[in-house]
Protein backbone atom coordinates (compact mmCIF):
# COMPACT_ATOMS: atom_id res chain seq x y z
CA UNK A 1 0.00 0.00 0.00
CA UNK A 2 3.04 2.31 0.41
CA UNK A 3 3.32 2.63 -3.38
CA UNK A 4 -0.43 2.76 -3.96
CA UNK A 5 -1.93 6.09 -4.98
CA UNK A 6 -5.39 6.88 -3.69
CA UNK A 7 -7.42 9.44 -5.59
CA UNK A 8 -8.19 12.52 -3.46
CA UNK A 9 -11.91 11.98 -4.11
CA UNK A 10 -13.37 8.54 -4.77
CA UNK A 11 -16.96 8.02 -5.94
CA UNK A 12 -18.20 4.46 -5.51
CA UNK A 13 -21.89 3.97 -6.41
CA UNK A 14 -23.72 6.18 -3.87
CA UNK A 15 -20.69 6.73 -1.63
CA UNK A 16 -18.10 9.51 -1.79
CA UNK A 17 -14.69 9.02 -0.24
CA UNK A 18 -12.11 11.68 0.51
CA UNK A 19 -8.70 10.21 1.23
CA UNK A 20 -10.01 6.64 0.95
CA UNK A 21 -10.48 4.32 -2.01
CA UNK A 22 -13.26 2.37 -0.24
CA UNK A 23 -15.89 4.72 1.21
CA UNK A 24 -18.20 2.93 3.64
CA UNK A 25 -20.75 5.74 4.15
CA UNK A 26 -22.44 8.32 1.91
CA UNK A 27 -19.54 10.64 2.84
CA UNK A 28 -16.41 9.00 4.20
CA UNK A 29 -13.46 11.23 5.09
CA UNK A 30 -10.14 9.66 6.03
CA UNK A 31 -8.22 12.21 8.10
CA UNK A 32 -9.31 15.54 9.52
CA UNK A 33 -11.99 17.77 8.03
CA UNK A 34 -11.93 21.55 8.31
CA UNK A 35 -14.90 23.88 7.90
CA UNK A 36 -13.68 27.46 7.37
CA UNK A 37 -17.05 29.25 7.53
CA UNK A 38 -20.57 28.01 8.09
CA UNK A 39 -21.13 24.83 10.01
CA UNK A 40 -22.01 21.17 9.87
CA UNK A 41 -25.69 20.33 9.92
CA UNK A 42 -27.08 16.85 10.53
CA UNK A 43 -30.66 16.51 9.26
CA UNK A 44 -32.07 13.05 9.95
CA UNK A 45 -34.42 11.39 12.43
CA UNK A 46 -31.55 9.49 14.06
CA UNK A 47 -29.28 12.50 14.58
CA UNK A 48 -25.96 11.47 16.11
CA UNK A 49 -22.46 12.88 16.23
CA UNK A 50 -19.98 10.25 17.40
CA UNK A 51 -16.32 10.74 18.38
CA UNK A 52 -14.05 7.76 17.74
CA UNK A 53 -16.24 5.12 19.34
CA UNK A 54 -19.65 4.78 20.95
CA UNK A 55 -18.26 5.87 24.36
CA UNK A 56 -18.41 9.56 23.43
CA UNK A 57 -21.26 10.92 21.32
CA UNK A 58 -23.96 13.56 21.07
CA UNK A 59 -27.49 12.68 20.03
CA UNK A 60 -30.89 14.28 19.90
CA UNK A 61 -33.93 13.18 21.91
CA UNK A 62 -36.93 15.26 20.91
CA UNK A 63 -36.04 18.86 21.69
CA UNK A 64 -33.16 17.87 24.00
CA UNK A 65 -29.50 17.14 23.37
CA UNK A 66 -27.87 14.16 25.07
CA UNK A 67 -24.13 14.30 25.74
CA UNK A 68 -22.78 10.80 26.31
CA UNK A 69 -19.33 10.34 27.82
CA UNK A 70 -18.90 7.34 30.05
CA UNK A 71 -16.12 8.91 32.13
CA UNK A 72 -18.03 12.20 32.64
CA UNK A 73 -18.14 15.66 31.07
CA UNK A 74 -15.65 18.49 31.46
CA UNK A 75 -16.47 21.99 30.21
CA UNK A 76 -13.47 24.32 29.98
CA UNK A 77 -13.07 28.03 29.33
CA UNK A 78 -9.64 29.29 28.21
CA UNK A 79 -8.04 26.03 29.37
CA UNK A 80 -9.51 26.14 32.90
CA UNK A 81 -12.20 23.75 34.12
CA UNK A 82 -15.46 25.66 34.45
CA UNK A 83 -17.85 22.74 35.05
CA UNK A 84 -17.55 18.98 35.51
CA UNK A 85 -20.18 16.26 35.64
CA UNK A 86 -18.52 13.03 36.76
CA UNK A 87 -19.73 9.49 36.11
CA UNK A 88 -21.37 9.43 39.59
CA UNK A 89 -23.59 12.37 38.66
CA UNK A 90 -21.68 14.87 40.81
CA UNK A 91 -21.62 18.42 39.43
CA UNK A 92 -18.55 20.54 39.99
CA UNK A 93 -18.36 24.26 39.29
CA UNK A 94 -14.77 25.48 39.20
CA UNK A 95 -13.45 22.00 40.03
CA UNK A 96 -12.51 18.97 37.93
CA UNK A 97 -13.11 16.54 40.83
CA UNK A 98 -16.51 17.12 42.48
CA UNK A 99 -16.97 15.05 45.64
CA UNK A 100 -20.67 15.88 46.26
CA UNK A 101 -23.82 16.23 44.15
CA UNK A 102 -22.93 19.96 43.94
CA UNK A 103 -19.34 20.96 44.63
CA UNK A 104 -18.48 24.64 44.09
CA UNK A 105 -15.02 26.20 44.21
CA UNK A 106 -15.52 29.94 44.66
CA UNK A 107 -18.33 32.17 45.88
CA UNK A 108 -22.00 31.38 45.40
CA UNK A 109 -24.55 34.13 44.80
CA UNK A 110 -28.31 33.80 44.98
CA UNK A 111 -30.81 36.43 43.88
CA UNK A 112 -33.64 34.78 45.85
CA UNK A 113 -33.48 31.80 48.24
CA UNK A 114 -31.05 29.02 49.06
CA UNK A 115 -33.06 26.01 50.21
CA UNK A 116 -31.48 23.21 52.24
CA UNK A 117 -33.02 19.90 53.27
CA UNK A 118 -31.73 19.41 56.82
CA UNK A 119 -28.42 21.29 57.08
CA UNK A 120 -26.47 24.18 55.67
CA UNK A 121 -23.19 22.37 55.85
CA UNK A 122 -19.93 23.28 57.42
CA UNK A 123 -19.72 20.46 59.92
CA UNK A 124 -23.45 21.13 60.39
CA UNK A 125 -23.00 24.56 61.94
CA UNK A 126 -26.53 25.50 60.86
CA UNK A 127 -29.25 22.84 60.84
CA UNK A 128 -32.97 22.81 60.15
CA UNK A 129 -35.49 20.41 61.61
CA UNK A 130 -39.02 21.12 60.47
CA UNK A 131 -39.37 24.88 60.88
CA UNK A 132 -36.66 25.21 63.53
CA UNK A 133 -33.24 26.66 62.69
CA UNK A 134 -30.35 25.85 65.04
CA UNK A 135 -26.84 27.33 65.10
CA UNK A 136 -24.21 24.99 66.56
CA UNK A 137 -20.58 25.03 67.59
CA UNK A 138 -18.07 23.03 65.52
CA UNK A 139 -18.50 20.30 68.16
CA UNK A 140 -22.25 20.09 67.46
CA UNK A 141 -23.53 21.86 70.61
CA UNK A 142 -26.60 24.05 69.97
CA UNK A 143 -25.86 27.68 70.83
CA UNK A 144 -29.00 29.36 69.50
CA UNK A 145 -32.35 28.20 68.16
CA UNK A 146 -34.92 30.08 66.09
CA UNK A 147 -38.42 28.57 65.95
CA UNK A 148 -41.29 29.25 63.55
CA UNK A 149 -43.31 30.48 66.57
CA UNK A 150 -40.96 33.46 66.79
CA UNK A 151 -39.30 32.14 69.93
CA UNK A 152 -35.51 32.40 70.14
CA UNK A 153 -33.34 30.38 72.46
CA UNK A 154 -29.74 31.07 73.39
CA UNK A 155 -28.29 27.89 74.87
CA UNK A 156 -31.84 26.48 74.76
CA UNK A 157 -32.98 24.07 72.04
CA UNK A 158 -36.76 24.44 72.59
CA UNK A 159 -37.46 28.02 73.73
CA UNK A 160 -40.95 28.50 75.19
CA UNK A 161 -40.78 32.33 75.31
CA UNK A 162 -39.99 35.09 72.83
CA UNK A 163 -36.42 35.10 74.18
CA UNK A 164 -35.15 32.37 76.46
CA UNK A 165 -31.53 32.39 77.66
CA UNK A 166 -29.82 29.58 79.53
CA UNK A 167 -27.35 30.73 82.18
CA UNK A 168 -26.56 34.27 83.27
CA UNK A 169 -27.23 37.03 80.76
Amino acid sequence: MANETIAPIQIDKNFVGIGTATPAQRLHVFGNAHVETGGIKIVTNGQLLEFGDSNVHIDRAGNSMNLHAYAGHIFSINGSTAMTIDNSGNLGLGTASPSRKLDVTGDIGASTNIVAGTALYSNELITRSGNTLTFKTSGGTAISTFMNTGNVGIGVTSPSQALEVAGAA
